[in-house]
């Protein structure tokens, strides 16, 4: 693909962002009408409650990832910090209601946790 004005490159993160950091989500997968449409939204990352390693990051809001959103960008200052692997329950609205300890949340690779295995295997000099 080539760089236009409406593709570019974005820096990878090197650092894992805060949690309660602002951050993007955007996606291409299907949304609330079951359409293919490209779609973005603002998230606030959080712990993920369900995993104890730095290796994911988690969102919350009223934005969620959803079927074909995988691979999707989350970006927070102008860095990749995320990329999107999938949501973490089903039936958001009605577990939510029921727990809200645990809230949904949509589930993303750490992009700072694995960038030393990425400068490697891309050829990074930085």
């Amino acid at each position: 693909m080539a760089f236009d004005e409406y593709a570019k490159s974005i820096e990878p993160a090197r650092d894992p962002p805060r949690n309660n950091r602002a951050a993007i989500i955007a996606g291409y997968g299907l949304n609330e009408l079951n359409e293919t449409l490209p779609r973005q939204g603002a998230v606030r990352i959080i712990k993920c409650p369900f995993v104890q390693t730095g290796r994911l990051l988690c969102s919350t809001s009223t934005v969620k990832s959803g079927p074909g959103d995988s691979g999707g960008a989350l970006t927070s200052a102008g860095k990749l910090v995320g990329v999107v692997s999938g949501l973490a329950r089903q039936n958001c609205d009605e577990y939510e209601q029921t727990d809200p300890k645990y809230p949904c949340t949509s589930v993303y690779v750490n992009v700072a946790a694995h960038y030393p295995w990425m400068k490697i295997v891309m050829g990074l000099k930085t």
